[in-house]
C-alpha cells in the first residue's frame, strides 16, 4: 500500500510503500452511499444536492459513523467503514499503478464534474465491479 515519493501526485503522507496483510474477508458496497438510502435509514437528507441517485456529500466522519451504526441495527449486520488499507485495495482492484484506468471514465472530478453530484454507477467499474463514483 502507499505510494512511492517519484509517483506523479505523490503526497508526504502515502509514503513509504509497504504491505500491509489483510487478516480477514470484507464486503464493500458497490458504488457510494446515495442520499436515497441515507435518508431512509436516518431520516433526514443533509446534502446540498437533492437528487436521490446522488452520493451523500456535506457530512462528517462522525456522522458516517452514526449512519453506519443505524445501518447495522437495521439490517441486522455488524457494519463499519472501511479502513484506508480496505479501501484502497478495493479502488486499486489489484493494480499496482497510481490509478486503476482511465480517470474520466471511472470517475467525476473538478474538471468533468461542472460543479455538480451525479448519479452514482454511471462510471465503468473497475476490475471487481465497483465503481467508486
Amino acid at each position: 500500500m502507499g505510494s512511492p515519493n517519484s509517483e506523479e501526485g505523490h503526497r508526504s503522507n502515502e509514503g513509504p510503500i509497504h504491505e500491509v496483510v489483510l487478516s480477514r474477508g470484507y464486503w464493500l458496497f458497490d458504488t457510494p452511499c446515495t442520499q436515497e438510502l441515507r435518508s431512509a435509514v436516518m431520516g433526514k437528507k443533509p446534502s446540498r444536492f437533492t437528487n436521490p441517485r446522488c452520493p451523500v456529500e456535506s457530512v462528517s466522519w462522525n456522522d458516517c459513523h452514526a449512519f453506519v451504526a443505524k445501518l447495522s441495527g437495521t439490517v441486522g449486520l455488524d457494519l463499519a467503514l472501511p479502513t484506508e488499507a480496505e479501501w484502497e485495495y478495493a479502488c486499486r482492484a489489484g493494480s499496482p499503478g497510481v490509478q486503476y484506468g482511465d480517470l474520466d471514465a471511472m470517475a467525476w472530478y473538478k474538471e468533468n464534474a461542472e460543479n455538480e453530484t451525479h448519479e452514482v454507477g454511471q462510471k465503468r467499474a473497475n476490475g471487481w465491479g465497483c465503481t467508486m463514483c
